[in-house]
């Protein structure tokens, strides 16, 4: 957890963990299904959207899978995290999907950042 004042640079250290992860020999050899996730919690939903338009615009081209969890299409965003190498999300979804969905064991297990 990292926290600091607005403007300070708490989204920038956390894409350098984020490369240093994506880089790391073992993310780079598991199999799809099970590499390395992490996640990101913002506290509005307009922030994820933000976050996830920015990421998925510098990720392009790459084989990193971002999904949001918002509230919105409920189904395919939780199907999508099982997949997911980077998830968005706010923080009551958050709390909802690894507390009642029974897809959330495999996605937490995965979870390093």
């Amino acid at each position: 957890v990292l926290s600091a004042p607005t403007g300070s640079g708490k989204t920038a250290v956390l894409e350098m963990c984020l490369a240093r992860l994506w880089s790391s020999e073992a993310w780079c050899a598991e199999a799809r299904g099970s590499r390395a996730a992490a996640v990101y919690i913002a506290p509005l939903k307009a922030l994820t959207a933000e976050r996830l338009d920015d990421w998925r615009q510098k990720l392009a081209g790459s084989e990193i899978q971002i999904c949001e969890l918002t509230g919105d299409a409920e189904a395919d965003q939780e199907a999508a995290a099982e997949r997911a190498d980077l998830i968005v999300a706010t923080p009551e979804k958050w709390d909802a999907f690894t507390r009642f969905r029974r897809s959330a064991h495999s996605v937490l297990a995965r979870v390093s950042l």
